[in-house]
This record gives C-alpha cells, structure tokens and sequence, in this order.
C-alpha cells in the first residue's frame, strides 16, 4: 500500500461557525461552510501548502444528529460529545489496492464510503479500519481529482494565503501505551517504517514520516514522565512550520491570543510557540522554526 501523505486531521466541533470564528481570528482563511450529501454533517476547512505539498484541518460538525445516526456517524457524535481531534486521514494512491491489502491482513473495515459534495459531485472514497493496533484512528482517502489539479485549484482560490504564514505541517503526535508495537503495526498494517527515535523530557518519540510530514508515536519513558497521565490516542495538536517565530508570536498576541513564550523545542534545533486547545475549540496550534 502507497501513502502519498498525511492529508487532513479531522477536528470534530459542536458549534461550527463559533469554531470556524475562532480559527479566522488566528489569521487562518477557512472555506465556505459545506454539507456533504446525504450524511448530516458540514464542515469548514484551512489549508497550508503550496504547489507541491498541501495539507488541511477539518471542523467536521452534524446538522442533524438524528440522520447523523441514521447514516452510521455516531463516532463524530461520540467526538463531538468528547471534543479535539477525531481522526488523521492518509491519502492512498489506489483504494482498491489498500481495500484489499487492509482485508488481507485481516484488518476489519469500520467504514467504506464514497463521499459527495452536497451537489451531488464525487470527492472521493474513504475507507476506517479498525486500527486500535496504531494506536489512534486513522482513515484512508482517495480523491477523485488527481493531487497536482486539487492544489492548483487551491492555490488559484488562495487557499494557501494566510495573515498567520504557515509554510506547512510539520508533524502530528500521538500517545501510545506501548511503543514497539505500535510503531510494529504501522509498518505490518500500512506499510509505514519507523525514521527516526527521539529520547529526551521524560518520552520517547518513534517518527514516522509519510509524504513530507511525520507522525510522532509518544510514550512517556517512565511512571514520572511529564507525558505519563495523557490520555492514549491522538493528541489534539498540529505542528507548523514558520519562518519568522517572533514575528508569528507577535501576530497572534495582537489578534487576542495568549501564546507562551518561544521555547526549546524537543526536535533538535527547534523552537516552539504553542496557543493553547482552550483557545481553538479543543486543538492545540503548534508553530515551529528551525534554527540551520
């Protein structure tokens, strides 16, 4: 099976508009609100990226909660109830391959759909193994336009331009209660092998690299780690790169946020300024930069 990358994260919310509201007060341009046929929900979306890379947040919230039962969605109902992020989706290059490779190694599928704009146009099929193996849920995605005329059409409707700059998404991170086995599983289950190992500040990191992002797998590396009592899954945060940390710190002070200080990161070389998930509707922002 081929990822290509990282696609999106899912941040599941109750009050979209409020939500969406917030995430534009950062610096963020979001899409219109849109419903997808058919599945009582609507989302709003930002994108970072350029011509060659992109990767997107999604609020996924339910206008209808019945329906949303109805069409088999009450994990996002259980998200919304429990707040931050739901899910990571992969983009695959061939979804019956990865149908067949997921069922082949016995891997139940959770979900299996095609998803359409409320127009009824095709996006594109989505599958949801049960992954508990990961360690947090994953779905995989395949789009019906291909990725070069998708992010030219972006970048043509300036998906890409922001107040806040973000050059890109530079890992997501999730908490695992056993780290071997978990890194194991990415690479049995979805083909994905571990790049790189992090130890420092009471974790241990396992990384691993799809596309031009990383997934961080975390475990605390003893019962007084700083990280032992975080909840197990994926944590409700994304990393971004920047080019300017102070200047970014400076922007998001004068749009009314309360970010920390620039900080070591626990990368090497990097510094970190984070506005916390009580700000954003339960999503922790990460901005770092790399000293060369």
């Amino acid at each position: 099976m081929i990822l290509t990358r990282i696609d999106h994260v899912i941040l599941a919310v109750d009050d979209l508009a409020g939500s969406a509201k917030l995430f534009e007060q950062l610096g963020l341009s979001l899409t219109e609100p849109m419903r997808h046929k058919d599945a009582a929900t609507e989302n709003q979306v930002f994108f970072v990226g350029n011509d060659t890379s992109e990767f997107y947040v999604e609020l996924l919230s339910v206008h209808d909660r019945g329906r949303a039962i109805e069409t088999g969605r009450a994990d996002l109902l259980q998200s919304i109830d429990r707040g931050g992020l739901m899910r990571v989706m992969l983009e695959v290059d061939d979804v019956d391959e990865a149908r067949a490779e997921l069922r082949a190694t016995g891997v139940a599928m959770l979900q299996d759909r095609t998803v359409h704009r409320d127009d009824g146009s095709l996006i594109g099929e989505v599958l949801v193994p049960e992954t508990g193996l990961l360690g947090l849920d994953v779905g995989l995605i395949s789009y019906a336009e291909s990725p070069g005329d998708r992010r030219s059409r972006h970048a043509e409707a300036g998906r890409f331009r922001h107040q806040l700059p973000l050059l890109r998404l530079d890992h997501l991170a999730a908490f695992v209660s056993d780290l071997d086995a978990a890194s194991a599983a990415w690479q049995s289950i979805l083909g994905v092998e571990l790049s790189g190992r992090i130890v420092g500040r009471g974790m241990v990191i396992h990384q691993l690299q799809i596309g031009d992002a990383v997934l961080e797998l975390i475990s605390p590396d003893g019962p007084n780690s700083p990280v032992s009592q975080r909840p197990l899954g994926l944590a409700s945060m994304a990393a971004f790169e920047v080019g300017d940390l102070s200047s970014c710190r400076s922007l998001l002070l004068d749009q009314g946020f309360d970010p920390n200080q620039i900080t070591e990161g626990v990368l090497p070389k990097s510094e970190t300024v984070v506005v916390g998930a009580e700000e954003l509707s339960g999503f922790t922002l990460q901005l770092i930069s790399f000293r060369s």
